[in-house]
C-alpha cells in the first residue's frame, strides 16, 4: 500500500517539465501579488481603473495557467509555492501601522 504511493508520486513528479514548472510558479507569484495590489486598489475608491485592470490581469494568468494543472495535478507543487511568495513579498513590504492603529 505504501510503495504503491510512493510510486505514485514518484511517477507524478517525475514527468514534470521543469520549464512549465518555473513558467506556473512565476505566474502565481504575479498572480497573488497583483491580487493583494487589487485589494488594495479596490479600498481606495479613487483608482478603480487600477483594480480593474489589475482583475484582468489576475484572470488573464489564472486563466493559462489552470491549463497546465488540470492535466497533471502534481503541478500544484510549483503552484502552491508561487501563491505563498506572491502573497508574502507584497504584504511585508507594506507599512507597518504604529500602536495607535495609523
Amino acid at each position: 500500500m505504501i510503495q504503491k504511493i510512493v510510486d505514485y508520486i514518484y511517477n507524478g513528479i517525475s514527468v514534470l517539465d521543469p520549464w512549465v514548472c518555473l513558467w506556473l510558479f512565476i505566474s502565481y507569484v504575479a498572480i497573488d501579488y497583483f491580487c493583494v495590489k487589487h485589494i488594495i486598489y479596490s479600498q481606495k475608491r479613487e483608482t478603480a481603473l487600477k483594480a480593474a485592470w489589475t482583475s484582468v490581469v489576475i484572470s488573464a494568468l489564472g486563466a493559462l495557467s489552470t491549463l497546465e494543472f488540470v492535466f497533471k495535478p502534481f503541478y500544484i507543487l510549483p503552484i502552491l509555492i508561487g501563491v505563498w511568495v506572491g502573497t508574502y513579498i507584497p504584504v511585508k513590504s507594506l507599512p507597518k501601522k504604529d500602536a495607535k492603529g495609523k
